[in-house]
């Protein structure tokens, strides 16, 4: 799926916490990527995105896998696999 254009944050059921650190940077629509992937990873779905570096790709997975963490869990609950940062 192709998506051109983001989304307002607020359009994603994120918690408080997380749209409360969102607005405190000032952010209120989302890029292309994170509107693509936050909705169904916040669903419970697996996402591969591929977008340009600087267009919010480390929001895009945080959020939804932030969004499903339980804080009492001892159980390993998520695993990020990440290629090193762009050189170019």
């Amino acid at each position: 799926m192709e998506v051109t254009q983001g989304a307002p944050f607020e359009s994603f059921g994120l918690s408080e916490a997380t749209m409360r650190a969102i607005r405190n940077k000032h952010y209120t629509v989302s890029t292309p990527v994170q509107d693509g992937c936050i909705p169904p990873m916040l669903a419970g779905k697996d996402e591969i995105a591929k977008a340009p570096t600087g267009t919010g790709q480390t929001m895009a997975a945080g959020n939804p896998l932030m969004q499903r963490i339980d804080p009492e869990s001892t159980e390993v609950e998520a695993d990020i696999l990440a290629p090193p940062r762009d050189r170019g």
